[in-house]
């Protein structure tokens, strides 16, 4: 098994099939580098047979569906945290039925408690009905060479940290 069809795997079977999200029609909601993950794995079409409608990127403006759960796949960022806290206390009225967050790495602890500072503040624990981790940190561009997404978000910052690439070549290699 080659590192595409195992990024593609953990996606499918932990992310658009899981358990915590039922079968009904969903919107995804992912920030680029996951957009990339996904867009290396999927076409259109599988995403759809999933019951997904909608690819949506978190940091661009959206339209509420409140008849719909989204499903954000984020790395876990500070950008793409502040992105989701602004989705899920959208000001006026709900963008969606319900939230479920799935990120590609380990969230680190200072977002994970904002996350949850915000969610018990507003009260918004029947509506992100999922928080987890999938620990896939990898682009897979061709079956045999993954690009690792830490590396990516860091280069773009002109910052290397050696324990993020370290970790990404761990949650790769562990699902090997």
């Amino acid at each position: 098994m080659n590192v595409k069809s195992l990024v593609r795997q953990k996606i499918m079977n932990e992310v658009l099939r899981s358990n915590e999200i039922g079968t009904h029609w969903r919107n995804l909601v992912v920030d680029r580098l996951s957009l990339k993950m996904v867009s290396s794995c999927f076409t259109i079409y599988e995403i759809n047979a999933e019951k997904i409608t909608i690819e949506d990127l978190l940091d661009r403006s959206r339209e509420p569906h409140p008849s719909l759960e989204a499903v954000y796949l984020l790395s876990p960022t500070n950008d793409s945290v502040e992105s989701l806290i602004s989705d899920i206390t959208y000001p006026w009225r709900k963008k969606y039925k319900a939230a479920h967050v799935f990120f590609t790495r380990a969230c680190p602890d200072e977002l994970f408690n904002k996350i949850v500072e915000v969610v018990k503040c507003l009260k918004l624990s029947n509506f992100l009905e999922t928080l987890k981790e999938i620990n896939i940190d990898c682009i897979p561009y061709e079956s045999q060479i993954p690009i690792y997404t830490s590396i990516v978000a860091e280069e773009s910052a002109n910052y290397f940290s050696f324990s993020k690439v370290t970790f990404s070549c761990g949650s790769v290699c562990f699902k090997m």
